[in-house]
């Protein structure tokens, strides 16, 4: 589908010219738009104004750098429909909430790269309940809709497309109830080499070097750091890195299931123990975080295992817990445009329970 996408709307993806590693160069399948970018259009109406968007399983009002940038941005924005099995924050912003089947509604495929070339079969275990779709009904029946062209007619045309490339149809691939389609071959790179212009391994790479870009790994002092911006450190002493995982949760989702709250019931902020001790902080007390951008309140969790100066606070969480109201998305890497999440400048203190 992507490759019919015409050369001039290439054009207008919102950040792909500053960034042209973001899908132009790397060949990927998706070409993407640079999500502050497109934040930052919404805005300012520059270099176009940005009218609709439709999100489907996304959070970006919790899980994108800035979050205060991206709930100012999907307010603004003329028209925003989500598509979620959750009323996430998002969905609370938007003006239609298509309500998302889980993959247990719905028949279709599952796969896995890293563990072997095949399918397995998806069977749809439970009902639908309500107007719960899947996300290829809602965008088949969306194309339809808007007299789109390349689109399936329905699901099992979609999954047929998908299953091409091993022979089968959906239907036959139901009956065999899974399929290997190409058996791990071991040593393979070796004869065939790698997708490099050399066909080797490149830790100096020839491809990025033709684009313009340092060819070799380098270090950069993160834009905001003790030696970058010392002055600024003395009023934010401390090294933020946020991203913390909560094994029960995976990025925003999970914390509305009841037996994975009783788990882990609240966010954490990890502190030093002597550096907690320093600041009259015992463990279990409320601390507020704060960058240049935002502040946020967790309970302090005491440990030995993280360095005196630095202050670890997890991911994924709502309201004033909110990790990414710390972090910046403005001052992006090159090519790619990568936003910073660790490495921030950040200061520490106890609040009233």
């Amino acid at each position: 589908m992507i490759e019919d996408l015409p050369e001039e709307m290439d054009r207008k993806r919102l950040g792909g010219d500053r960034y042209p590693l973001l899908g132009r160069y790397l060949k990927v399948n998706f070409p993407m738009a640079h999500y502050p970018t497109v934040l930052k259009a919404i805005i300012e109406g520059k270099p176009y104004k940005v009218r609709a968007m439709f999100i489907m399983g996304g959070n970006p009002a919790l899980a994108i750098a800035n979050s205060s940038m991206a709930v100012e941005a999907l307010k603004k924005v003329e028209f925003l429909a989500v598509a979620d099995l959750f009323m996430s924050k998002t969905a609370e912003l938007a003006d239609i909430v298509l309500p998302s089947a889980s993959w247990l509604e719905y028949d279709g495929l599952a796969d896995s790269a890293q563990a072997t070339y095949g399918h397995l079969r998806i069977r749809r275990k439970v009902a639908q309940v309500g107007e719960a779709r899947s996300d290829t009904w809602i965008m088949i029946e969306l194309a339809k809709r808007m007299n789109l062209k390349g689109f399936w007619g329905s699901e099992e045309e979609y999954l047929d497309y998908i299953l091409k490339p091993t022979g089968y149809t959906f239907k036959e691939f139901d009956e065999a109830g899974g399929i290997i389609y190409h058996e791990p071959e071991v040593g393979k790179r070796l004869k065939k080499g790698f997708d490099t212009p050399s066909g080797k391994i490149e830790l100096y790479s020839e491809r990025l070097k033709e684009w313009g870009f340092d060819p070799l790994p380098f270090y950069r002092e993160p834009f905001e750091s003790p030696y970058s911006t010392p002055d600024l450190a003395k009023d934010y002493p401390f090294v933020l890195t946020t991203g913390r995982r909560v094994p029960a949760y995976f990025h925003t989702a999970g914390r509305n299931i009841p037996g994975l709250r009783d788990l882990y019931p609240e966010p954490l902020a990890e502190i030093n123990a002597e550096t907690a001790r320093e600041l009259g902080i015992e463990d279990g007390d409320l601390v507020r975080i704060e960058t240049p951008r935002g502040y946020v309140i967790m309970r302090a969790k005491l440990t030995h295992g993280i360095h005196p100066r630095v202050i670890g606070v997890q991911h994924g969480w709502e309201g004033e817990a909110n990790d990414n109201r710390l972090t910046d998305n403005q001052r992006c890497s090159e090519g790619m445009g990568s936003t910073t999440l660790r490495g921030l400048l950040c200061r520490v203190r106890r609040v009233a329970q």
